[in-house]
């Protein structure tokens, strides 16, 4: 109630109403307490039976934005009886009004056109709504987002980065509330996006039509436009098919491509000038020891090879960027992650760009030498991507995946799978990248790809709106607005369908064979190797477990100290939602470490526990977030079952909300640990965290 981001709780009392309305949408909304088996009414009996701020709340939604009479009826006359302080904007609801012109944006031979709406509220708050229009699912609503900022000024932004003006239509107001209550009744299929906010902003969508908008529109034919299955499946291959060509220097080269690995090849001195022998020959000396020593690389005889290719080239064709004053150490670190990107070897986290550094023995991999070199050669880096521009520096087994995955997109299986699942995705063009940069989906399908784009890029990722210029407006908007992010059509990275392979094919799955699979058995096969992919996921191993637990003590220590700006600036910097390089802890190493070690400490089944441990720790009083949660991971532990109520604590409380609920529940363990055995924190904390 308190967050400064009112759509944040707006959000929240829409998707309550949308929960009893969208079921379907919603699986485990009764299981997990979101929803009650009575559906609205019911849940509308149980609030009005309890007067605090947070049931008003919701009773003013269910009176406000649900489509259940008897549901309406009953939170009203409740309503009128609470005396309870909420929000100005929520308060005065019925006072919010529409503050922009209606406008709509269409998506030039996408089939898709946007609706822009701005909504003002009492007390200053305003939001735009950005809503999804299919004409080839005649105008239905397939998704929709909300922003922060004007109409004008989103529009605006989207014209700087594009280039040149939009093609938006101003519309009047009671049509702009025809399209909606036309785009809600078409009942249009989802776009298949985990992250996305639709049903939850639809009880709201209709409310705005409904109550801040005219009657007496109508909706303009014209305005919606169908595209052609054909031609998106051939603006597919053609746009892979260019990226595939630009790896391996042209589409002659990626039609006659070879999959025999690259041989034992001596150093070609032939052309290499007098004047750069001497640090061509530093250079090739720990580059051939790179290639012999480096942890965790595979196909070192082809890397090798590879690394000395990449060498002659530059010391013949490139002789410039040598001539310049550079660290030789740097500048062979360079060579070796130029080659070892382009060949994928970073995907599947056995090799790091962190222990590619480690090994040369600087901080961090010099990527804009690694560029420098890379154009030097005449290859080039594009949103992360390493085009070398020829096959012969890429490792056989790279070779094959390009030839495998080309040959699997042009082939009358994938076609007809592609065009079967292509109004299911929506008629659109795509950037071809998805979050991370390694795969698309297409209906339940994916189709993974080598283009990564983790590893060494700081960049945010990037965001998925059909059409080529809008997606690059909205990755701006992203990066200037990072809790206002758009994202559409999120994909898996190569790398993690890679990690998912084990699994899939255990449950008979095959990646590079999916003739005779059917999408529902797909979708099967992946939600239970999902299942257990997620629970190796919270159990880290190696150098991610090391990370946590580096994380979880110092944390720990912060909390006893206590230091609470540190403890804050700690976790937002260094426990993060994916570290690519093993630098840093990971949300999810955290939450599953902090569980697992409190069961074991809270059951007697860490041998250095004091006795009569469970059941006695009281939550630490801290102005730190996460007190309740952190209650209920003491409790579930003290039965040994915090770890297996993983899947119920995080959707019921969510993934940040957890990790302060298990830092706290780790801090109070170990202060109850040093009082019980008058012990020292710093004594305590590595027999707890270990």
């Amino acid at each position: 109630m308190r967050d400064e981001d009112f759509t944040v709780l707006l959000h929240i009392l829409s998707m309550a109403v949308a929960i009893d309305e969208f079921p379907d949408d919603f699986p485990d909304a009764i299981e997990h307490g979101f929803a009650v088996p009575g559906g609205l009414p019911e849940l509308a009996r149980a609030l009005a039976a309890h007067s605090f701020t947070e049931t008003t709340a919701l009773l003013t939604a269910i009176a406000y934005f649900g489509s259940n009479a008897a549901a309406q009826e009953i939170a009203r006359k409740e309503l009128v009886k609470r005396r309870q302080r909420l929000p100005i904007w929520l308060q005065d609801l019925r006072e919010a009004k529409v503050a922009d012109d209606p406008t709509l944006l269409p998506i030039p031979e996408s089939g898709l056109v946007y609706l822009l709406l701005g909504v003002s509220f009492v007390g200053g708050d305003y939001l735009t709504l950005f809503l999804y229009l299919d004409g080839d699912f005649d105008g239905g609503i397939r998704d929709g987002a909300i922003f922060q900022e004007s109409v004008s000024e989103t529009l605006d932004m989207f014209s700087d980065v594009v280039g040149e003006a939009l093609p938006v239509q101003d519309i009047k107001p009671a049509d702009a509330r025809a399209v909606i209550e036309h785009g809600l009744a078409v009942q249009a299929p989802r776009f298949n996006d985990p992250e996305s906010a639709w049903p939850d902003w639809l009880p709201f969508t209709r409310w705005v039509a409904t109550y801040l908008l005219p009657e007496g529109g109508e909706v303009d034919d014209s305005w919606f436009e169908p595209t052609s299955d054909a031609d998106a499946y051939d603006d597919f291959v053609e746009e892979v098919s260019e990226m595939n060509a630009a790896r391996v220097g042209g589409f002659d080269e990626l039609e006659n491509l070879d999959q025999e690995p690259l041989p034992d090849e001596a150093f070609a001195w032939a052309g290499v000038p007098e004047d750069l022998r001497e640090i061509v020959t530093e250079l090739l000396d720990l580059l051939d020891q790179c290639a012999d020593e480096l942890p965790g690389l595979e196909e070192r005889v082809e890397f090798r090879t590879a690394f000395r290719r990449f060498l002659a080239r530059l010391a013949t064709v490139g002789q410039k960027v040598l001539r310049r004053r550079a660290s030789v150490t740097n500048t062979a670190c360079a060579i070796a992650w130029a080659v070892l990107k382009a060949n994928d070897a970073f995907e599947l986290r056995v090799l790091s760009a962190k222990d590619l550094a480690e090994w040369f023995g600087i901080n961090a991999v010099p990527i804009q030498r690694g560029q420098t070199l890379i154009e030097a050669i005449g290859g080039e880096r594009v949103d992360g991507d390493i085009f070398l521009a020829t096959p012969g520096l890429l490792t056989g087994a790279t070779r094959t995946h390009i030839d495998m995955f080309q040959a699997r997109i042009e082939s009358d299986s994938f076609e007809a799978m592609f065009r079967g699942q292509f109004r299911d995705l929506g008629s659109c063009d795509h950037d071809w990248h998805d979050d991370d940069g390694g795969g698309h989906y297409y209906g339940d399908d994916f189709v993974p790809h080598a283009y990564d784009n983790d590893d060494d890029d700081d960049a945010e990722p990037e965001s998925h709106v059909p059409g080529a210029a809008l997606g690059a407006a909205i990755k701006e908007w992203n990066q200037a607005n990072p809790g206002q992010r758009v994202r559409h059509v999120p994909g898996m990275t190569a790398r993690h369908m890679e990690t998912m392979r084990p699994y899939l094919l255990e449950e008979g799955l095959d990646l590079d064979n999916l003739e005779g699979w059917d999408i529902d058995a797909m979708n099967h096969v992946m939600a239970r190797a999902t299942d257990r992919y997620n629970l190796d996921l919270f159990t880290p191993r190696g150098i991610a477990r090391e990370r946590a637990v580096d994380a979880m003590r110092e944390v720990t220590s912060l909390l006893l100290t206590p230091d609470l700006p540190r403890f804050s600036r700690f976790v937002e910097s260094q426990i993060v939602p994916e570290s690519i390089d093993d630098s840093q802890a990971e949300v999810s190493s955290v939450i599953g470490m902090g569980l697992t070690l409190l069961d074991l400490a809270l059951t007697g089944r860490n041998p250095d526990a004091p006795r009569r441990f469970a059941g006695e720790v009281p939550v630490l009083v801290t102005k730190a977030k996460g007190r309740g949660v952190a209650a209920e991971i003491i409790e579930l532990a003290a039965q040994g079952t915090a770890f297996a109520s993983l899947d119920h604590l995080s959707i019921t409380h969510g993934g940040l909300n957890l990790l302060h609920g298990v830092l706290l529940a780790v801090a109070s363990a170990a202060r109850h640990w040093a009082g019980s055995t008058q012990e020292s924190h710093a004594e305590v904390i590595p027999k707890l965290i270990s």
